[in-house]
């Protein structure tokens, strides 16, 4: 057998608490969960059979070899000083009965003494002394029948060890693929580990990514003002040096005027047209730079409207890189839904599988409920044939009927458990749905390669409600499941004191089962009939009643006279017999007969063959009261 500590659980703590129970140190519900009890009650075990100064490695509350061994050695010593103590009150009935033989074949011999001068009655007294040797066969049978059930019993011992050792290959088996099952679980939740660190990298290259992009986008709007900045600049300066050509125009006419007004004044003043001459030459050269600044002007405002087209495809990118940091957010927002519904799906279904262990140990229980309910019915009927209408009869059918009451409430849970568990079952389905209708969005955002804004929102929006019902799914898988456990928990209540109530019908019905055997017993030693059909007992006096007729014929005086003798020293016997009886079993006649009852025994024929202990009297039935 495996060892076995608080928290431990399994059939093999199943076999521990029934053997601690059978030796008297358990008082639970034998469940097979190694408790708080179970620990107090392997403790007391110890401290009682077991001797620490040879076992030192015994450590105290847990069960290894050396407590198992004692529990077993413990076990057989009971169950066999049980069977002894069996044999040996079978043994002892059949030498009861031996003796009681024994006096009724000295009796017969007493009989065979008279029989010298009474040959018919004589005859009589020999069948008498051969039935009563019958009856010493049966008993010695009985014996033998006794001796044949202690090895019956020695058998059933030798059975119960075997299945206990093929129970401890079991559950060695069981543990050995229990272990595996562990060890598959663990690498499967390392790979999951694995499989939680890569994606976690991979939202941490993603968001650098995003974060990188974000910069650059910072960056580009940066440019951009600046480009705006430069452009306002250039347009500034075009419009500063539009405003100066057309100084210069202005002034070029000013000075074709001059020129004019000189042409016209030339020949008057030679001197002032040759000055006016170099006046409109200065004229023309500043018309000249006029005319170049505002080419180049026009050139800065072509440099500055690429710079304009520049800032517009910064924005542009800008606005990219920000689709871009918006869909990789819908990316992780996809994935963590899909993880969140995952967890809430597999707690749902933890907690359905919880909610159905709990449906079928209150199914289990209803099942037991059902059974112990017939027990106590059998129990009761038992009692009501034993003793109609006695103390024991009428306590026996009230708790019978508790027990029908209590074991209602145990299908009442049953119900409500089964039906929490159909509740949990359906969320944990409910769970299922949304979790693949978040992975469903997963999967739709993964096969776009180039998905627009408005599709990832959208996709964002079907695995966060799925996420939502998956966890309000749980919730209600929780509730169910909790409401199982409390139906299931009633359930076991509920029959635990119906099994208690039940154990008071057995109790109370062990000692008047009893009476009945022993009357069997006794019936079958003195070849009594049926108790429905016992006849009355002789009157209470010492002195046999004379069932001789009180007017026998005048030519047999002699010969009536002595059979008279036989008669009475007979019902005397008999008469012994029932009072022995009647000590030993309590048994309480109606005597109360009728006349014609009376005449009828009066009138008894005193030639009868039979004068053996057949009681006299007529039928009337008996009343036992049984203790």
């Amino acid at each position: 057998m495996d060892e076995l500590r608080r928290g431990s659980s399994g059939p093999q703590v199943r076999t521990l608490q029934a053997l601690l129970a059978v030796l008297g140190y358990y008082h639970r519900t034998i469940d097979g969960f190694f408790g708080e009890a179970t620990q107090k009650a392997v403790m007391e075990f110890q401290n009682n059979e077991i001797d620490f100064r040879d076992n030192e490695f015994v450590e105290v509350g847990v069960v290894g070899e050396d407590t198992w061994n004692a529990l077993f050695q413990k076990f057989n010593q009971i169950n066999f000083a049980r069977l002894i103590k069996q044999a040996t009150d079978t043994l002892n009935a059949a030498t009861t009965a031996q003796q009681a033989a024994s006096d009724a074949v000295t009796q017969a011999l007493n009989a065979r003494n008279q029989a010298d001068k009474f040959q018919k009655d004589a005859q009589t007294a020999k069948n008498q002394t051969d039935e009563l040797r019958q009856a010493a066969q049966t008993a010695k049978t009985q014996a033998e029948t006794a001796r044949n059930q202690t090895d019956t019993f020695k058998q059933a011992v030798e059975k119960v060890k075997n299945q206990v050792e093929e129970d401890r290959n079991k559950t060695r088996d069981a543990l050995a693929e229990a272990k595996q099952q562990a060890e598959d679980a663990k690498q499967q939740a390392d790979e999951a580990e694995q499989e939680f660190n890569r994606a976690k990298h991979q939202a941490e290259d993603a968001k650098q990514q995003a974060s990188s992009a974000a910069q650059e986008f910072i960056r580009a709007k940066e440019q951009a003002t600046e480009a705006k900045t430069q452009a306002q600049n250039a347009k500034e300066q075009f419009e500063l040096a539009k405003a100066e050509a057309l100084t210069a125009t202005q002034k070029a006419d000013e000075a074709k005027e001059e020129a004019k007004e000189a042409t016209n004044q030339a020949q008057l003043a030679t001197d002032k047209a040759s000055e006016a001459t170099n006046q409109s030459k200065l004229a023309t050269e500043k018309a000249s730079e006029a005319k170049k600044e505002s080419e180049e002007a026009k050139a800065d405002a072509e440099e500055a409207k690429k710079q304009a087209s520049a800032a517009d495809k910064a924005r542009q990118a800008a606005e990219k890189a920000q689709e871009v940091t918006e869909i990789e957010s819908a990316r992780v927002a996809i994935a963590g839904a899909v993880s969140r519904s995952s967890a809430a799906q597999k707690q749902a279904l933890l907690a359905a599988s919880e909610a159905e262990e709990a449906a079928n140990k209150a199914a289990l229980t209803a099942q037991k409920a059902t059974i112990l309910e017939g027990d106590a019915e059998n129990g009761a009927k038992m009692a009501e044939s034993a003793e109609p209408g006695s103390p024991v009869a009428s306590n026996a059918r009230n708790r019978a009927n508790q027990v029908k009451e209590l074991t209602k409430g145990v299908h009442e849970k049953n119900v409500i458990a089964q039906s929490q568990k159909e509740i949990a079952s359906s969320q944990s389905n409910e769970a299922k749905t949304q979790f693949q209708q978040a992975e469903s969005a997963e999967a739709s955002f993964k096969s776009q390669d180039n998905p627009t804004v408005e599709f990832a929102r959208n996709l964002v929006t079907t695995a966060s409600g799925a996420d939502t019902k998956a966890k309000e799914a749980l919730q209600k898988a929780n509730a169910a499941k909790q409401l199982a456990i409390d139906a299931a928990l009633e359930a076991n209540k509920k029959f635990s004191e119906a099994e208690t109530a039940a154990k008071g019908i057995f109790e109370d019905n062990k000692a008047a089962q009893q009476d009945v055997d022993n009357w069997d017993v006794v019936r079958k030693i003195f070849e009594l009939p049926e108790a429905s059909t016992i006849s009355t007992p002789p009157p209470s006096s010492d002195k046999p009643t004379d069932s001789t007729p009180s007017n026998p014929p005048s030519d047999n005086n002699n010969q009536n006279g002595n059979e008279d003798d036989v008669q009475k020293t007979l019902d005397a016997d008999a008469q012994a017999n029932w009072n022995l009886i009647q000590k030993l079993f309590a048994i309480e006649l109606d005597t109360k007969a009728t006349s014609d009852q009376k005449n009828s025994q009066n009138n008894k024929d005193t030639n009868q063959s039979n004068h053996g202990i057949e009681k006299p009297g007529n039928t009337i039935p008996l009343v036992r009261a049984l203790n």
